[in-house]
């Protein structure tokens, strides 16, 4: 996998919702954890930082995801989506939860609104 290109507090937010997601059901299998170790070495976060994070009020990360670009979002929703299948498991509780997250952090809206730059683009 390519350098992540969020910043520290962005990977925070995208772990902590990719953490939501796999422990919606309140239990982790082998799989999710090997996939989060993973997606923490991806976002150059260690568990401490992470960890020390979940002290945060839940809407925390929504509010940093939904300011992100939409190339950064897109990935975001990717990262959720391998989470997902990361147990290749259907799992209606994850399932749903996933469609939870996507919605709170507003990870397909359009940018036309208050939109903000795509880190590619020069100005």
């Amino acid at each position: 996998m390519e350098k992540s290109p969020f910043d520290f507090e962005e990977s925070l937010a995208v772990a902590r919702l990719i953490w939501m997601l796999i422990y919606s059901d309140q239990q982790i299998t082998h799989n999710e954890s090997d996939y989060f170790q993973q997606s923490l070495d991806y976002l150059n976060l260690t568990y401490n930082e992470f960890d020390d994070y979940l002290q945060l009020p839940e809407e925390e990360p929504f509010s940093i995801v939904r300011g992100l670009s939409s190339k950064k979002r897109s990935l975001c929703a990717m990262l959720l989506r391998l989470a997902y299948n990361s147990d290749q498991n259907v799992d209606r509780i994850e399932l749903s939860k996933l469609n939870d997250i996507l919605i709170r952090a507003e990870l397909f809206r359009s940018d036309n609104n208050k939109r903000k730059q795509d880190d590619d683009i020069i100005i």
